[in-house]
């Protein structure tokens, strides 16, 4: 990856912490309305196997929860903005489709969650997004 200018990586970092922010405000939401009984149930019924992808009724609750936390894609989603910033801590290049990709994910879960937190991808990805066009805009103009 080459070195980028500072304004690409400061782009780029916002992009990162934004999605940092939504990972873990997703997991700490979700885990503040479940409460610890969750995780005790899950250890008390021998944590190995106990949720499924079609569970039965009874344990449809068990489920749910696992799915809106460590199941979702907000652990991943904070790796993801923590890898960003990294990088960009060290003036490397984000791959360009990352920010378009956020941007549609946002999108997208914002038109089907309207009062959800997805917006944040949006601003992410437009951030992402602008990091790139700087890059691109700066290696046509050495270019020519």
């Amino acid at each position: 990856m080459q070195s980028v200018d500072p304004v690409e990586a400061r782009l780029n970092r916002f992009g990162g912490w934004a999605l940092m922010f939504m990972g873990m405000v997703h997991l700490l939401l979700a885990g503040a309305g479940i409460g610890p009984g969750f995780f005790r149930d899950i250890v008390s019924a021998g944590f190995f196997n106990t949720v499924s992808v079609v569970p039965p009724p009874e344990l449809m609750q068990r489920n749910a929860v696992f799915w809106a936390t460590f199941g979702s894609f907000a652990p991943v989603t904070f790796l993801l903005g923590y890898f960003v910033v990294w990088a960009a801590k060290r003036n490397q290049e984000i791959p360009g489709l990352l920010g378009p990709f956020v941007l549609l994910l946002g999108l997208l879960d914002s038109a089907i969650a309207t009062k959800g937190g997805f917006y944040i991808f949006v601003i992410a990805g437009g951030l992402l997004i602008a990091a790139t066009q700087r890059r691109r805009a700066a290696h046509s103009e050495n270019a020519g």
